[in-house]
């Protein structure tokens, strides 16, 4: 949760910092897309991360390089999106269908989790 609040004020201080207002938006779905795979990266590593002495960092062009190109978009379209939520206030929709999502991933996973723990504690 820490990670959700600190990417969200990240995108919150690009936001405030874009000028061009000439850049294109994307979509809602897009953007809320884009959110849940950013999130779900930085999971998969933070947890790799601490599960083993292996540690991997994932740098910032990683985003612009695999994950904005998967969506056919450019950073300025990411931030000129978050910046318009957040002008016009949206910004806490848009996380809480991001959030909604992860939640709904998270309850499969601790259903799994708990089946394998009791299937081990059997044998």
């Amino acid at each position: 949760m820490k990670k959700i609040f600190s990417i969200f004020f990240l995108c919150l201080l690009f936001a405030c910092s874009s000028k061009d207002k000439s850049i294109q938006v994307i979509s809602d779905e897009t953007l809320i897309s884009i959110l849940i795979s950013m999130h779900l990266i930085d999971a998969t590593t933070q947890t790799h991360n601490v599960l083993t002495t292996d540690k991997i960092f994932i740098p910032q062009n990683y985003y612009d390089s695999v994950l904005f190109n998967t969506h056919s978009i450019t950073d300025s379209m990411f931030r000129a999106s978050i910046e318009q939520h957040t002008l016009k206030g949206t910004i806490g929709a848009i996380y809480s269908a991001v959030i909604d999502s992860l939640q709904t991933r998270k309850i499969p996973l601790e259903y799994s989790e708990k089946k394998e723990r009791n299937t081990d504690s059997k044998h």
